[in-house]
């Protein structure tokens, strides 16, 4: 583990709301199509922000990535945090 601090050059918060309507009658089927629809919906909020990402780097005038960057979802009780390099 290091000691160094880490460093934000840049910070890009973009407030989003996703719902969601499912509807069973059984509520272990219920807990599951939420748990799947959670996974399939984050998956695609991150690859959506990894393409905005990809598109704003071929702008010539706004310089490439030069540093490991992260992608951060507050969600209701856990706050995942997913890095990728640059």
């Amino acid at each position: 583990m290091s000691n160094e601090e880490k460093l934000i050059f840049e910070e890009w918060i973009l407030p989003m709301r996703v719902e969601q309507y499912t509807c069973s009658v059984d509520s272990l089927d219920h807990a599951k199509d939420l748990n799947t629809s959670y996974n399939q919906t984050g998956s695609q909020v991150q690859n959506c922000l990894l393409q905005i990402i990809t598109l704003v780097q071929k702008i010539e005038q706004i310089p490439v990535t030069m540093y490991d960057f992260e992608i951060t979802h507050y969600g209701s009780t856990h706050t995942p945090t997913t890095t990728f390099p640059k």
